[in-house]
C-alpha cells in the first residue's frame, strides 16, 4: 500500500473516531455546562450558539425545507432539486472540485 493510501486510511479512521466518540463527548460536555448554573453566562451563550449552528438552526440564510423529502410530492422534489442545483451553481465551483 502506498504512503498516500496509508495516509488517507489513517485520516478516514481518525475522522470516523471523531464522529463516533468526539462529537458525542463534546455534546455531552456542552449539555453539562448548560445545566450548570454556576457556569459563566458567556459559556452558556457560546454552547447554545454552537449547538444551534450544528443543528442548522439560527441561520437566517439557511434554506429550511418545510417538509422532509419523504413527505414531498414528485413536483416538490423536482423543485427542491432545482433549488439545490441552482445554489451549487451560483457558488461558482463544482461539487467535484
Amino acid at each position: 500500500m502506498s504512503e498516500t493510501k496509508n495516509g488517507r486510511a489513517a485520516l478516514a479512521d481518525t475522522l470516523e473516531q471523531l464522529r463516533m466518540e468526539g462529537l458525542a463527548e463534546a455534546y455531552s460536555r456542552g449539555i453539562k455546562i448548560l445545566r450548570d448554573d454556576s457556569a459563566p453566562a458567556t459559556a452558556h451563550a457560546q454552547i447554545v450558539r454552537i449547538i444551534f449552528a450544528a443543528a442548522g438552526l439560527g441561520n437566517a440564510d439557511a434554506d429550511v425545507p418545510e417538509k422532509d423529502p419523504h413527505e414531498m410530492t414528485g413536483e416538490e422534489l423536482r423543485e427542491a432539486a432545482e433549488r439545490a442545483l441552482s445554489s451549487l451553481n451560483s457558488r461558482g465551483s463544482s461539487v467535484m472540485d
